[in-house]
């Protein structure tokens, strides 16, 4: 079981997704906005988190970002289904800027509960957020 932050705007997917994450055994914080990612963060303390790019107030390149900035151990996946380009090439960005891990939407459970598991197996567990 992991500690998954997921930051996706559209209230639905985010639902879906966090359901995805809790049928995987996840405990799961969400939230429509990456601008209090600093927030959950110190609050919850993920071990993982799974954040939308494209995103009003702060979009999930800039969460990579400041999350690389903070704590350069901490995973990151990015999901995106696209915008005025296609996801793949926001997704393309988001690994140059630090991501772990990339899903394009659509994807399945499997698919991000696969991505979860990977990143969170392959951190050492002297980096694991307690």
């Amino acid at each position: 079981m992991a500690r998954v932050l997921l930051l996706e705007d559209h209230e639905i997917v985010c639902t879906v997704l966090a359901q995805f994450l809790k049928n995987g055994g996840h405990e799961v914080v969400a939230s429509n906005t990456g601008k209090e990612v600093f927030d959950h963060i110190a609050s919850f303390k993920p071990d993982v988190i799974v954040t939308d790019i494209i995103m009003p107030e702060m979009d999930g390149i800039e969460v990579i970002r400041q999350v690389r900035h903070y704590d350069n151990e901490l995973p990151v996946i990015a999901i995106s289904g696209g915008g005025r380009i296609a996801g793949a090439e926001y997704l393309e960005l988001a690994e140059a800027v630090g991501a772990a891990a990339t899903l394009e939407k659509p994807f399945d459970e499997a698919d991000l509960l696969d991505a979860v598991d990977d990143v969170v197996k392959n951190r050492q567990p002297s980096q694991m957020v307690s």
